[in-house]
C-alpha cells in the first residue's frame, strides 16, 4: 500500500472533502447514481449471507438476481418454467460455476427434499394458480429452520396485467399472503411494505420473509375472498 500521505496533506484533503459536501449535498443522489448506478446500495447486501448457503432462485428469470448472489454463497439454483428465459440466464451465468440452471415448475420442483437453505421467490406468485401447492414445495425443498423470501406486488386494479403478461393474480393483501405461509408451515413470518419508488410505473412491492418449522400442517382454507384472482 506503500507509506500514508504527510499530515499536512491529510488536513488538506479532509478539507476539500468538507467543502465538496458542504457545497454538493443537494445533489450527491444524483452524482452517486451517475458515478456508481441507482442500485450500488443493494449490492452491499448479499454480504450478509454467510457463504455456505445453497439459494434457489425459484423463477428466476433471466438471472439477473442469481448472477448478484452467485459471489456470496456456496451454491445457487436457479429455476424457471420459460426455455427462452433460461436461455437468457444461462448465456449470463455461463461463467458462474457454484450455479445449476433448472427448467421447471413451482408446483413440482425439480429440488430434493430439504436441499436448499434459502428459497426466494421475486415477482413469482402473481402467475401460480394453485398458491398452497407452490408454497407447499417451497417448505418442502427448504432444510429445517431454512429461510423464505417472497417480492411481490400490493393488491391492485391493473387488469391490463393479465392480457399483457398473462398474471393470474392482481397482486396480493400481505397479510392474507401471510396467513397462507402459515397454514404451510411456516413460522416467524415477517411482512415489510417497501417504499414507493418515485421512478417505478408499477404498484407498490412488499417483502415477506418467514422460517420453515416442522409444524403439522393445517389444511388450507380457499384463497378466495382473501386475494384477488383475475378470471382465467
Amino acid at each position: 500500500m506503500g507509506r500514508p500521505p504527510a499530515r499536512s496533506v491529510l488536513e488538506a484533503r479532509t478539507e476539500r472533502s468538507r467543502t465538496f459536501f458542504s457545497s454538493e449535498a443537494g445533489r450527491w443522489d444524483h452524482l452517486r447514481q451517475e458515478l456508481f448506478g441507482d442500485s450500488s446500495d443493494f449490492k452491499l447486501l448479499p454480504g450478509l449471507l454467510h457463504g455456505t448457503e445453497v439459494i434457489g432462485d425459484l423463477g428466476c428469470g433471466s438471472g439477473h438476481l442469481v448472477r448478484l448472489l452467485a459471489p456470496f454463497a456456496r451454491r445457487l439454483v436457479a429455476i424457471d418454467l420459460s426455455s427462452a428465459m433460461l436461455d437468457v440466464a444461462r448465456r449470463r451465468l455461463r461463467d458462474c460455476e457454484n450455479v445449476e440452471v433448472r427448467q421447471g415448475d413451482l408446483n413440482a420442483l425439480p429440488i430434493e427434499s430439504g436441499e436448499l437453505n434459502l428459497a426466494i421467490l421475486s415477482l413469482v406468485l402473481h402467475y401460480v394458480v394453485d398458491l398452497g401447492r407452490a408454497l407447499t414445495e417451497v417448505h418442502r425443498v427448504l432444510r429445517p429452520a431454512g429461510r423464505i423470501l417472497i417480492l411481490e406486488m400490493q393488491e391492485h386494479d391493473r387488469a391490463s396485467f393479465r392480457d399483457e403478461m398473462g398474471h393470474v393474480w392482481l397482486g396480493f393483501d400481505p397479510h392474507a399472503l401471510r396467513a397462507l405461509l402459515e397454514e404451510v408451515g411456516f413460522g416467524a413470518v415477517h411482512v415489510s411494505p417497501l417504499p414507493a419508488d418515485p421512478e417505478a410505473a408499477g404498484p407498490r412491492l412488499f417483502l415477506i420473509r418467514a422460517i420453515r418449522t416442522d409444524s403439522r400442517r393445517r389444511t388450507l382454507r380457499p384463497a378466495a375472498g382473501k386475494m384477488r384472482m383475475l378470471e382465467l
